[in-house]
């Protein structure tokens, strides 16, 4: 591995510790997050982001595949942020 390859997993480490963070004490799992996709694409490699089954209201009701990091939290890519940004919130 590289200089510049250890650079950038360390900064990934930073940015999975800064999105622990933001995640921690919610309990509300209607909460999801975006990424940018640089960052989206070093969270897949890492499986940290897989597809997971939602439903209507928490159930199982109409359930879809979507991604979701940890398994819990609803995440897309944005391009609403700079190269390994990320936002937590609810969808407006």
């Amino acid at each position: 591995m590289n200089p510049q390859q250890i650079i950038e997993e360390d900064h990934i480490d930073a940015i999975i510790e800064s999105v622990d963070q933001a995640l921690e004490g919610l309990q509300n799992k209607n909460v999801g997050i975006k990424f940018d996709g640089k960052i989206y694409k070093a969270l897949v490699d890492r499986k940290l982001i897989k597809e997971e089954k939602y439903g209507v209201w928490g159930t199982g009701i109409l359930a879809s595949s979507l991604p979701a990091y940890k398994g819990k939290w609803p995440a897309h890519i944005t391009h609403e942020t700079d190269g390994w940004g990320f936002t937590v919130g609810i969808p407006e």
